[in-house]
């Protein structure tokens, strides 16, 4: 079953996708990709240069930070990469995107049973991609800035700290400034983390000291999503 997802550049859409599973194993997905003008006129030179080179510009393709959300608002996290086939000798051949190491649970519930499925419910919401972008820079600087998540772990966890990891803020809980983020670490098996914020705007927040993981998605909505929203609808 294909599934169409929006194509961003930062916080510009730069595309749209038409994806469907590969190889499932490896959290492979692909399918037909379809550019705006913004591709060409910000990104295509860096397609074909990484195409061309077998992805000796790996940092300067990575800094172009693209993301990937389907119609229901999720966001992907390929944490194995996503490139586009552009060909700069044939310019007129369609054009394709692969997505590496997306987590299978996801792929399963929402690529392949219920593509059209909600997958918060409130109080939590998806996120726009500007808060995306926010967040991630937020907790980035976190933990570049100060020994809070160093402490944390040390204290609170038998795994080691969280360093070095990739992360991929998903969804917001609106009434309580919490947000669960996708996360791939060598140090850490867990794959979703949930921080809390002091603020509930971006410009003057700090972490607060309780983190929670969660091994899986269904974990983090059997643990804290449906008891949020008991407690909402109550």
């Amino acid at each position: 079953m294909r599934k169409t997802a929006i194509i961003y550049s930062h916080d510009k859409i730069i595309g749209t996708a038409e994806l469907e599973v590969g190889d499932f194993s490896m959290g492979g997905l692909y399918g037909s990709f379809n550019p705006n003008q913004t591709y060409f006129n910000q990104i295509q030179k860096h397609a074909q240069e990484f195409l061309n080179t077998n992805g000796k510009n790996i940092k300067e393709w990575m800094s172009l930070r693209f993301n990937v959300q389907l119609e229901n608002g999720m966001f992907l996290f390929p944490v194995g990469g996503i490139t586009i086939e552009d060909s700069e000798e044939l310019p007129e051949l369609a054009k394709r995107i692969d997505l590496a190491g997306v987590d299978t649970r996801i792929i399963e519930d929402f690529i392949i049973e219920n593509p059209s499925k909600i997958f918060v419910e409130s109080p939590w919401e998806p996120l726009t991609i500007a808060q995306k972008l926010a967040f991630e820079d937020k907790l980035h600087k976190e933990v570049h800035s100060s020994g809070f998540i160093r402490n944390y772990f040390r204290s609170h966890s038998s795994n080691p700290i969280l360093k070095e990891a990739m992360v991929s803020a998903l969804s917001i809980n609106v009434t309580a400034s919490e947000v669960l983020f996708e996360i791939q670490s060598k140090t850490i098996d867990q794959r979703f983390a949930l921080i809390a914020f002091k603020q509930s705007g971006l410009d003057k927040t700090s972490l607060l000291s309780d983190i929670t993981l969660f091994h899986d998605f269904e974990e983090f909505k059997y643990l804290k999503m449906y008891p949020d929203r008991n407690e909402w609808e109550d």
